[in-house]
């Protein structure tokens, strides 16, 4: 039931930062948020946010200015190729028990 809201959130979040219905700075703060509300973990959600603001996390926005990227285009381009790993590692965990149905 975990692996199917987290394959929903994805999904969501791949949708609502395409589509631009959302900044993709707001999807990836409000629809995590309320993934974990929603999937019943309550007050334990501020410890999935802190937990969001890792090292990586300004390493990426350093990248971004120094190139000249725009942040948008850049998970533009590189979601559906992340979804497409994130999909195949999935089914590898079902067929290996990792993930058990």
């Amino acid at each position: 039931m975990l692996a199917l809201l987290g394959l929903i959130t994805v999904i969501v979040l791949l949708a609502a930062i395409i589509t631009k219905r959302m900044s993709p700075l707001i999807a990836l703060i409000l629809i995590p948020v309320l993934a974990s509300l929603a999937g019943g973990f309550g007050l334990d959600t501020s410890k999935f946010i802190v937990e969001g603001f890792s090292p990586l996390t300004p390493a990426t926005f350093l990248i971004v200015g120094l190139t000249g990227i725009d942040l948008g285009d850049h998970q533009k381009f590189a979601i559906p190729f992340l979804f497409g790993a994130s999909v195949v590692m999935t089914i590898a965990c079902v067929l290996f028990g990792v993930f058990p149905l």
